[in-house]
């Protein structure tokens, strides 16, 4: 901004004038992010439940459907729920977050009880081994988002994987900057979707090109992150050959609610 050179009340109405046209100019940058937002949504949310519901309707439309043709009507329809419930859960955190709530019950649990019924509710549990290092400590945390975020991890690790390959899991106690805590890492063997971007893979609809010959929402991993940061925790990819996700849970609540990144 020049120097005012006119009097005093002038170029006062002018700095605020220019004050509330930067002002404008912001909220019209921040609506029009949140309209591409929606559009994004909304263009996900057409082709991930295009594919789905035409199986759906092939199936129901027939009389005699078989059963192989059945159980895929079946797993598309669990394809669309999956999706549904993924964008309920981020509406419903990202809502919590505006309006200073929380929706976690934090509570001590047993992390290998809540990864033995992630793994029991995967399509292919025979496919996953574990390796438990013990003792390992309780950790506070809410069980039904600790179970949201191991199912997404092992689910992603199955579909992403290189084919004919083991998901390997491993869970040791562990503490993060001086704080005692565990961690329970879940790796696959690199497929045909490749290795995601460690820039992007956190963002909101982020997927790789490569991995869109699944079905997806962009949504797992970004909410993930995301829950996993309110109760303390953390959730990162491991540098190396495989695909690895490790997940750090705290044996303590956090001293404070942090910040959504």
């Amino acid at each position: 901004i020049k120097e005012c050179d006119w009097s005093s009340d002038v170029c006062s109405s002018d700095l605020a004038l220019r004050h509330a046209l930067s002002e404008a100019q912001r909220q019209e940058q921040l609506l029009s992010a949140r309209v591409e937002e929606q559009s994004e949504l909304v263009t996900m949310l057409v082709h991930e439940l295009k594919t789905p519901l035409s199986v759906i309707s092939l199936a129901m439309g027939s009389s005699g459907a078989i059963p192989e043709v059945r159980k895929r009507a079946l797993s598309a329809m669990q394809s669309v729920q999956e999706l549904i419930d993924r964008c309920a859960q981020v509406a419903q955190l990202e809502h919590a977050h505006i309006n200073a709530e929380s929706i976690l019950l934090l509570q001590p649990i047993d992390p290998m009880s809540v990864l033995s019924d992630a793994i029991s509710l995967q399509r292919h549990p025979d496919v996953i081994d574990v390796n438990e290092v013990k003792p390992l400590p309780a950790c506070v945390t809410d069980t039904q988002m600790l179970l949201l975020i191991l199912r997404n991890l092992l689910d992603n690790a199955i579909k992403y994987g290189a084919t004919d390959t083991r998901v390997r899991v491993y869970v040791e106690a562990r503490a993060r900057e001086a704080h005692d805590g565990v961690v329970v890492g879940i790796s696959n063997a690199i497929g045909r979707a490749g290795k995601p971007d460690p820039q992007r893979l956190f963002d909101k609809y982020y997927r790789n090109s490569k991995a869109r010959y699944r079905s997806g929402s962009g949504l797992g991993l970004y909410l993930s992150k995301r829950v996993a940061v309110q109760f303390g925790g953390e959730l990162y990819l491991v540098a190396g050959d495989d695909v690895t996700f490790e997940l750090w849970l705290p044996c303590s609540p956090p001293e404070s609610p942090r910040a959504l990144r």
